[in-house]
């Protein structure tokens, strides 16, 4: 058991993962695939699922959309807000940075849109083309952007850098300073994000749930997403406070925005989470943003 623990830290690291602050109520499971994960045991009769209603309002959010290329863009415009959540050892200090703007997908990419441009799709949960698409890794995506890139010159698409992630989730300059992406509680969180409460234990088409308040779905919850920069545990210390690209080096990348397997606190807008360049899960995926 210990080797096959720690043969997943090795791939994926966030607070939901590591073993000095696991969770009690997480277990090493596998799919149907004999892939391994760690997941929740099951809901107890008293689950937030069943006991709370989640909220029914639309934010008012910006919806700026461009659909000039292949994907849905949404204008983010730039601006300083606080980074960090202080609440885990790597995301304090919370400390002021500042983003210059930029466009971002308005959804995760799908299935569909790997499919598109790699010719197959390489996800575990096939369940519709709008899903995302899953089990690819930071290396994969790569070659999907060098593709992607001479099929829609002028696009300039990449993955985000983790300060603009973290902004784009929190609001942008529309933010409320809430924990999750559109929502202030774990009971408004089951109308913005599929997570471990609602979930149940699979992807969903993009778009499902409500946009945060820049119209961006699926910001918390469905599946983690890679960002550009390096990991490192302690770069919030150094941090540039003005557009930053992470540490210059290492061994491991960022991965934001929980997934349908974690916790409500594992999918805040702050969680950290990170891995292996090369690490394929059914619960990563990812989205693209375009310089403005």
């Amino acid at each position: 058991m210990f080797k096959l623990f720690f043969i997943l830290i090795m791939c994926i690291t966030s607070f939901a993962y590591a073993q000095m602050d696991f969770p009690k109520n997480k277990t090493l499971s596998k799919n149907k695939s004999g892939t391994k994960h760690i997941v929740s045991k099951a809901i107890s009769k008293n689950s937030i699922i069943n006991s709370r209603k989640p909220a029914t309002k639309l934010n008012n959010y910006n919806q700026s959309t461009i659909t000039s290329g292949p994907i849905d863009m949404i204008l983010i415009n730039g601006g300083s807000f606080e980074m960090g959540g202080g609440k885990e050892s790597d995301d304090t200090p919370i400390h002021k940075v500042s983003v210059s703007g930029f466009y971002m997908s308005k959804y995760e990419t799908t299935q569909k849109q790997w499919r598109d441009i790699m010719g197959s799709n390489p996800s575990s949960h096939k369940t519709c083309d709008n899903c995302p698409v899953e089990e690819v890794s930071w290396e994969d995506i790569q070659e999907f952007l060098k593709q992607l890139n001479e099929k829609y010159p002028g696009h300039s698409y990449r993955l985000p850098t983790e300060a603009e992630w973290e902004y784009a989730a929190k609001g942008g300059k529309y933010g409320k300073a809430y924990d999750w992406a559109g929502a202030s509680t774990e009971v408004d969180l089951l109308s913005f994000a599929w997570f471990s409460d609602n979930s149940k234990r699979n992807t969903h088409p993009v778009g499902s749930k409500l946009p945060n308040e820049l119209g961006l779905y699926d910001m918390s919850g469905n599946v983690m997403e890679w960002c550009s920069d390096w990991y490192d545990n302690s770069y919030y210390d150094s941090m540039q406070s003005i557009n930053p690209k992470g540490p210059q080096s290492g061994d491991r990348r960022v991965l934001r925005g929980g997934c349908y397997y974690f916790e409500a606190e594992y999918c805040r807008s702050a969680h950290r989470g990170n891995g292996a360049p090369g690490c394929r899960r059914n619960l990563i995926g990812f989205r693209l943003v375009s310089i403005k």
